[in-house]
């Protein structure tokens, strides 16, 4: 994004895939000033993409529980969310 002269990276998303290649992590961030206004969502539906484009099994993150926002838009998207210790849920994806 653009501010004046400057530019600016709000928001970012990665998928790691895993030595199997049947398997990936999927992590997003987005600037405190950016969220709720539907980047997160887009960056996470975009990453479901790539990896239905490589052929993966599945595809999964790992998502602090205090984080509604981002475990909403998981659920939307159809993952299955799992509690795991120490205030940690698992967002897994089936893609095949």
């Amino acid at each position: 994004m653009r501010e004046g002269e400057k530019r600016r990276i709000i928001d970012i998303g990665r998928l790691i895939i895993e030595p199997d290649f049947k398997n990936a992590e999927f992590a997003v961030v987005v600037h405190d000033d950016y969220q709720g206004k539907g980047s997160g969502y887009k960056l996470v539906d975009m990453l479901i993409g790539i990896g239905q484009e490589k052929r993966l099994d599945k595809i999964y993150g790992m998502i602090l529980t205090d984080n509604r926002r981002m475990l909403k838009i998981c659920e939307e998207l159809g993952f299955t969310i799992e509690n795991q210790p120490e205030g940690v849920s698992k967002a897994t994806l089936v893609l095949k």
